[in-house]
């Protein structure tokens, strides 16, 4: 199967949800992911669309024009499939205006997270899941529950939004059940010298009573 750019698509020719019902009526369209670049001033709302497809070069693009005739889009082969969908983000543009991942409107999340993420290696995220390890540890030690909004604004900071997108459900998981409890209460042990008995004790409360009241919650 062959992936196309569609590019010189505009907003006032067409609406994000009546670009997603065209691509979605023509069966060869086996994938798309689209988004709207409309933050940059002094230039028109504009889309870019990666598309893949179930034909042969040639036949592909005679069909696409003749589909989209009425848009006259930009048509051209992408050889480049991780860097054309990184661009729709402007994910590796420092000079250009950010867009979210959640702002791309795609048929399969699942095969637009695998094109952006081609070469990422484990081991980066795998130093970044640690960094969120600390994290956690820090939160529980004093007791707090980490919500939705502050897991998101972490993996976010470290641009990784769209990793916390895909593996939220087992992040927040992980960040709030009692997995860490020896690690947490360890680390309140090494600051004894800090506190003084009394804030000792009531801290370790706090913490542990959290874990035990999450424990019985799962």
């Amino acid at each position: 199967m062959i992936y196309y750019e569609l590019s010189d698509l505009y907003e006032e020719h067409i609406t994000p949800f009546e670009l997603k019902i065209k691509f979605m009526l023509f069966d060869y369209i086996k994938f798309y992911a689209f988004i709207l670049h409309n933050k940059t001033k002094g230039v028109k709302p504009h889309y870019h669309c990666l598309i893949q497809v179930e034909l042969n070069n040639k036949k592909a693009k005679n069909r696409i024009e003749k589909d989209f005739q009425d848009l006259k889009p930009y048509i051209k082969n992408v050889r480049n499939q991780k860097s054309f969908a990184r661009y729709l983000t402007h994910k590796d543009y420092a000079e250009k205006e950010k867009y979210l991942d959640c702002e791309v409107i795609t048929s399969n999340i699942n095969q637009y997270n695998d094109l952006i993420n081609q070469d990422i290696k484990i081991s980066k995220i795998e130093s970044i899941i640690k960094l969120y390890y600390d994290f956690i540890l820090e939160r529980a030690t004093i007791g707090e529950v980490i919500t939705y909004n502050d897991a998101f604004k972490w993996w976010l900071n470290k641009g990784q939004a769209n990793y916390f997108l895909t593996h939220n459900r087992s992040i927040l998981e992980l960040s709030n059940i009692g997995l860490f409890q020896d690690e947490a209460l360890q680390r309140l042990e090494e600051k004894e010298k800090i506190y003084d008995n009394n804030n000792y004790n009531s801290s370790y409360t706090v913490v542990d009573s959290f874990f035990e009241t999450k424990n019985q919650e799962t």
